[in-house]
């Protein structure tokens, strides 16, 4: 305890003057906090180890190569950066004290640490959403492999394994011919585990004409039309604007296509915009059909079910598994 330079009396704790004699203690040199400064350089640590890491990670992308001792990184930047957290909050309360400094450096210390907590939040966010996505590409098949069509379908190859997704059906303009049997397996052997796949983005199955020529919204006068191309259906009141010649004979109707789903089918992705289509008759007439679903699924899949209306729900869940999706109910 500092005492009176004249007349002995114990200092009475910061006070700048003796309570007995009146004389002024002299000026208290402050000393460098360590635990300020050690929450600094504790702080500091997981940023350098982050841009060390950005810096060589350059190279080895470029070389195709894995980054070394990723695990140790990461464990090394949560260490520091607790460490440092907890060191800097304990040195900024530590420097309110008239005798220590450094005050500075415990504050710079937590905003280092808060930057490395936003990292740290930012990886962990990616890495879940990377490994929830890894996941449900592995629960659910995803092909990327060669198309082959066969009579009346066309499917497209796992690349991996011997199993292929339907892509498209080809339809012959009958509208009694409205039933859809996805086979069990292809001509080559291949068995079919989807309807439709996402290959990084959605790749819907479709039903298309099986001659393109009798397919209105495949031809010019469509094309170049005010609607052409758009996602809007024709009505009685708007055929001009869908390029159809004054005189023409044209019809409405509805079909609703039947997809009997086999039991080892994980994934339907279908096309449920503008769904129908305009069929041009061997007269010159046109009649347009708005489209419908109905599902019959295999009660042995183990993913999907479909009640009386051919509304097709997820087991798990029993949520709808095509969300708007176009049903006659």
């Amino acid at each position: 305890m500092m005492k009176c330079p004249q007349c002995g009396a114990p200092r009475a704790g910061d006070a700048q003057a003796c309570d007995k004699c009146g004389a002024g203690f002299p000026e208290q040199k402050k000393k460098l906090s360590k635990l300020c400064l050690a929450g600094f350089i504790m702080s500091v640590l997981p940023t350098v180890i982050i841009a060390v890491y950005i810096s060589i990670g350059k190279r080895f992308i470029k070389e195709n190569a894995p980054l070394p001792f990723v695990e140790l990184g990461f464990v090394l930047i949560v260490v520091f950066f607790l460490a440092g957290l907890i060191v800097s909050i304990t040195g900024v309360v530590a420097s309110r004290k008239p005798c220590l400094k450094g005050r500075l450096f415990a504050i710079t210390g937590l905003i280092f640490s808060s930057f490395t907590a936003v990292v740290l939040i930012i990886a962990g966010l990616l890495t879940y959403i990377l490994v929830a996505g890894a996941k449900a590409i592995e629960n659910a098949p995803t092909y990327s492999g060669d198309v082959k069509q066969y009579d009346g379908y066309e499917v497209r190859g796992h690349s991996e394994k011997s199993e292929a997704t339907v892509m498209k059906w080809y339809w012959d303009g009958d509208p009694d011919n409205n039933v859809i049997m996805i086979p069990e397996y292809t001509p080559d052997g291949q068995k079919i585990t989807g309807i439709g796949n996402v290959f990084f983005f959605p790749d819907y199955f479709r039903i298309v004409m099986e001659d393109s020529s009798r397919d209105y919204f495949e031809s010019t006068d469509y094309k170049e039309s005010i609607e052409g191309d758009s996602f809007r259906f024709p009505t009685e009141n708007n055929l001009a604007d869908f390029g159809i010649k004054q005189g023409t004979i044209v019809r409405f109707d509805e079909i609703v296509f039947t997809v009997v789903i086999p039991a080892d089918v994980l994934r339907v992705e279908v096309v449920t915009s503008k769904f129908g289509f305009g069929v041009i008759n061997d007269d010159g007439s046109i009649t347009f059909y708005r489209c419908y679903y109905h599902f019959e699924c295999d009660e042995d899949n183990p993913k999907y079910f479909s009640d009386d209306n051919g509304v097709l729900y997820y087991k798990s869940g029993k949520s709808e598994a095509i969300e708007g999706c176009p049903y006659k109910v």
